[in-house]
């Protein structure tokens, strides 16, 4: 997956599993990408390439009933 905002590459072609059913920590300094990377995660931002997948679903084309009701959960 791969995000920029404007000329600033922030995320080049990263590729993150989280295991299930694991606890699992976003950490680094001030600035790095946390949130940005979990606005991406959540859908709440789409990548300028490559794909989000959450439990079988394609995050950011994620739309629609199936998608809230994870939300909900």
């Amino acid at each position: 997956m791969t995000f920029s905002r404007g000329d600033r590459l922030i995320f080049e072609d990263i590729n993150l599993t989280v295991p299930r059913g694991k606890v699992t920590a976003i950490m680094g300094p001030s600035g790095i990408g946390k949130t940005t990377l979990l606005r991406l995660i959540g859908g709440q931002l789409a990548p300028d390439s490559g794909e989000i997948w959450f439990d079988g679903d394609n995050i950011p084309r994620c739309r629609g009933i199936s998608c809230t009701m994870r939300a909900r959960r």
